[in-house]
C-alpha cells in the first residue's frame, strides 16, 4: 500500500510544487520577521545558545529556562558578530536580550536569529510532505504541505526565537521514525527513532509529556496488528538512553 501511494500517477512537472510551496512559506515568514519588533519571550531567549557554546555553561539569568537545543540553533548566527563580554553581566534577562539587539542599528542580530528558526519551519514542512506522501501519495503530500505552509499559527511561530518550532519539529520527527520503526523494525529506524526522541527531550521540558504518549501509540498500533511484544518498547528506551549518554548533558543541562 505504501509503495502504491509513492508510485501513484502524477505529472512530472508537479515535482516542483513542494519547492514552490516551501519558497512561499519562507518568503511569508521572512518578510514578516523583519517588520516585527522583538517579543518579550524572544528577549529572554536571545543569546543563551551563544553563551553556552562559548562558555560551556548557562550560568546567566534565566539561562536554564528551556533545554538548550533551540537556543543553540538560533544562537549560531551570533558568531558572525562581535559581542562584548560585559553584556553577560546584565542581571535581567530581557534587558540582556535588548542590549544584544541594540549592538547593531539594523536589527541584524534579531533577524538573523529568527531566520534560523524559519529554517526549522522549512525542514518541518518537508517532513510533513514526505510523511504524507508515503501515506497518501504525491497529491496527498502536496495538499498537506499547502495546509502547513499557509497555516497562520505555524507562520506566526516560525519567525519567533522560542523553543516552540523546535519542539514541533522534533515531535513530528520522533512520531515519523516511530511509525517507520513499527512498519519496518530495522536497526536504522530504531536508531533514528531514539535520536529523534533524544532531540525531542532537548527541545522543551514539556516534551516529557509526549514520551508516554508515543510509547502508548506504539503499543496500541502493534496490539491492533496482533504483534504485541515488549521487546520494541525496551529497545526504544535503550535508544533514547544512548542518545542522552552520547550528548554532552553535563555541560548543557
Amino acid at each position: 500500500m505504501r509503495k502504491e501511494a509513492l508510485s501513484s500517477p502524477f505529472p512530472k512537472y508537479a515535482r516542483i510544487y513542494p519547492w514552490i510551496l516551501l519558497a512561499i512559506f519562507f518568503i511569508l515568514a521572512t518578510t514578516s520577521l523583519i517588520q516585527k519588533s522583538a517579543t518579550y519571550d524572544e528577549s529572554y531567549n536571545l543569546g543563551v545558545g551563544y553563551y553556552l557554546l562559548t562558555h560551556g555553561d548557562r550560568n546567566i539569568p534565566d539561562g536554564g529556562l528551556h533545554p538548550p537545543l533551540s537556543s543553540i540553533i538560533h544562537g549560531l548566527p551570533l558568531f558572525l558578530t562581535e559581542i562584548p563580554e560585559s553584556i553577560w553581566k546584565e542581571p535581567l534577562a530581557h534587558v540582556r536580550g535588548q542590549k544584544l539587539i541594540d549592538l547593531r542599528d539594523d536589527d541584524w542580530i534579531l533577524n538573523a536569529s529568527r531566520l534560523a528558526v524559519v529554517l526549522i519551519g522549512v525542514a518541518l514542512g518537508w517532513l510533513v510532505f514526505s510523511w504524507s506522501r508515503r501515506l497518501y501519495g504525491k497529491g496527498g503530500g502536496i495538499l498537506s504541505l499547502a495546509l502547513y505552509c499557509f497555516s497562520p499559527n505555524i507562520l506566526a511561530h516560525a519567525r519567533l526565537i522560542t523553543p516552540d518550532m523546535t519542539l514541533i519539529f522534533t515531535t513530528v520527527l520522533s512520531a515519523y521514525w516511530l511509525w517507520r520503526f513499527m512498519e519496518d523494525p530495522e536497526k536504522r529506524c530504531l536508531l533514528a527513532a531514539g535520536l529523534s526522541l533524544g532531540l525531542l527531550l532537548y527541545s522543551k521540558y514539556t516534551a516529557l509529556l509526549l514520551i508516554p504518549i508515543l510509547m502508548l501509540t506504539d503499543v496500541a498500533c502493534r496490539y491492533k496488528s496482533k504483534g504485541l511484544t515488549w521487546r520494541r518498547p525496551r529497545c526504544l528506551l535503550k535508544a533514547v538512553s544512548y542518545t542522552h549518554l552520547t550528548l554532552p548533558t553535563k555541560r548543557i543541562v
